[in-house]
């Protein structure tokens, strides 16, 4: 963690409760707002739909925000831009019946909330430049602490209070989470203030997809089309194939969370060493996530088959998360990265579209287990060809970024330490 503040001010403390607020309210919201939706009449194909379009307009946003934070610096509008659309939808969950309404609230409210992860790692980038794969996970080991308390508590709620209680809980949640966030971005604005001016300009893209960031990109897409496959289909290959019952899943489900508060600051700190270290990272997380669909094919393994199953989910989310957020930054410019991370939000809403319809299309011919199995093995592939491409194309040097990082907060520790002294 960061040793210096700016004038008292750590960003730290506001950076790791608006994590935990962001996954808290995403736990409190995901299975009691869909049978929310149910009971005032959304059928189930509808809700496949209303989330498929959620992706869609993700992806769009996505792309086009990219470009518009590269070229006009406007960071901190938009994030406060997207927060703001959460807490309007989570305002009128709790008051309004109205199905159309609160289904297009749910498409916006989503897609908001998707993008918001994305680019708020480039707040990230700007309050830490030297440490930002420990940044990075330090984010994510907030969130998953966040998951494994408020999916656990969100039934009662519901159940005791009810759903209008629940939302009023994730409407104070998501203002507070607004008030966190306004003083973090006051820090970041303060700390990136010289280069956000001099970096914002319109970087083409052909410079920003070079061969080595198109390389990587393909396996993140593959990755993606993994997680959000395979992981759609989890809870019934448990129930149906492997015979458990809700308890013991939703015991397996968790488990993961719990391995991730684990893995995520361990893969930010390798990740810190240097593009090798961000590039190890993508090229283990991304052989241990096809390893973990291989032995979750095998429906012998057991119970204890299965937690070390969830063990690799949490390094498949992590290196997600993590390891390939950074490489792609080793391998972008300055002012190309809000374009380089609205390219890899877009393609992750794709892959959302895709990989639930396509896993479900081979679980149907070949088999839920077959499925799983033919998973890994495009993920051993997709590692393959990643590690051949990357020697051929032999990406660039770095351009010292880290270097210049390191030098930029030691500047600015001597700064912030003698204005304190004052």
């Amino acid at each position: 963690m960061e040793t210096f503040t700016h004038r008292g001010r750590n960003p730290y403390l506001y950076l790791l409760p608006v994590s935990f607020l962001s996954t808290g309210i995403s736990a409190f919201l995901t299975f009691p707002r869909s049978m929310r939706l149910f009971d005032i009449g959304v059928g189930v194909a509808i809700y496949g739909v209303l989330l498929s379009l959620s992706s869609l307009v993700s992806l769009v946003m996505n792309a086009f925000i990219g470009r518009l934070v590269d070229r006009y610096g406007c960071l901190s509008a938009v994030l406060k831009a997207l927060l703001a659309v959460s807490i309007v939808s989570h305002f009128f969950y709790i008051f309004s019946d109205d199905m159309v309404l609160l289904s297009i609230l749910l498409v916006l409210e989503t897609a908001a909330s998707k993008v918001f992860v994305v680019f708020i790692s480039q707040v990230i980038s700007g309050i830490a430049p030297a440490s930002y794969g420990r940044g990075l996970g330090y984010y994510k080991l907030a969130g998953s602490v966040a998951w494994a308390i408020c999916a656990s508590v969100s039934g009662y709620v519901t159940s005791y209070f009810g759903f209008s209680s629940l939302m009023t809980v994730v409407f104070v949640m998501a203002v507070a989470k607004m008030v966190l966030l306004t003083r973090l971005l006051l820090i970041y604005d303060s700390r990136t203030k010289d280069t956000r001016t001099r970096h914002t300009c319109d970087v083409p893209v052909r410079d920003i997809l070079s061969a080595s960031m198109v390389n990587a990109l393909v396996l993140y897409m593959i990755m993606q089309l993994q997680s959000n496959g395979g992981f759609s289909y989890l809870q019934i290959y448990l129930s149906t194939v492997l015979g458990l019952d809700e308890i013991e899943s939703g015991h397996i489900l968790a488990a993961s969370g719990i391995f991730e508060i684990l893995i995520a600051a361990l893969v930010g700190r390798i990740c810190d060493v240097g593009r090798n270290g961000m590039k190890t990272m993508v090229v283990v997380g991304s052989v241990l996530s096809a390893i973990r669909w291989l032995v979750l094919g095998n429906v012998y393994i057991g119970f204890a088959g299965l937690l070390f199953t969830q063990f690799l989910h949490g390094v498949m989310i992590c290196t997600i998360n993590i390891a390939f957020i950074d490489y792609f930054r080793a391998l972008t410019r300055d002012e190309g990265f809000g374009t380089a991370i609205g390219l890899a939000g877009a393609l992750s809403s794709l892959c959302t579209m895709a990989g639930s319809w396509l896993f479900g299309l081979v679980g149907d011919g070949f088999g839920l287990s077959s499925a799983y199995r033919w998973l890994g093995l495009l993920g051993l592939l997709s590692v393959a060809a990643f590690l051949v491409v990357d020697v051929i194309v032999r990406p660039a040097p770095s351009r010292c970024r880290m270097t210049h990082a390191f030098a930029f907060e030691s500047a600015n520790t001597r700064k912030f330490e003698k204005e304190d002294s004052k």
